[in-house]
């Protein structure tokens, strides 16, 4: 088993450049044969979905990719557990990846409060107190 990071992700999925794209391609085709197993740390997800919001406007297809990711036979995720969490909130909410990681990690704990000075989208899903 060897790691990826997030560049060789997003060369696979923009297909650029395309010279390495095709190698990334060939790395994920070896992969879904069973033939490689690569293993995705949650950060590397983390900072690829950054990159995504970035990039692709509609938040079903960064749900999409993400999906075909999971599916390829060989690829096995970092903190499995805390990353469907993460998906859980991320699929089923308005909220970015990065404050769906919060939320997922606050509820992982089984809190539901948090202490912060942001007045943002995560009224809906914590309750936001400020400290006094």
């Amino acid at each position: 088993m060897k790691a990826v990071d997030e560049t060789v992700l997003i060369t696979f999925l923009t297909n650029n450049p395309p010279q390495e794209a095709v190698k990334c391609e060939r790395l994920f085709a070896r992969t879904a044969r069973k033939e490689e197993q690569i293993f995705i740390p949650f950060v590397v997800l983390w900072k690829l979905a950054g990159v995504l919001e970035e990039r692709v406007a509609k938040k079903d297809e960064i749900i999409a990719l993400f999906r075909d990711l999971f599916a390829l036979k060989g690829v096995t995720v970092g903190s499995a557990k805390f990353t469907k969490q993460v998906f859980s909130v991320y699929e089923s909410t308005d909220l970015a990846f990065s404050e769906s990681v919060l939320v997922g990690a606050i509820q992982e704990k089984g809190l539901t409060q948090l202490y912060t000075y942001s007045d943002n989208s995560l009224n809906d899903h914590l309750k936001i107190i400020k400290p006094e």
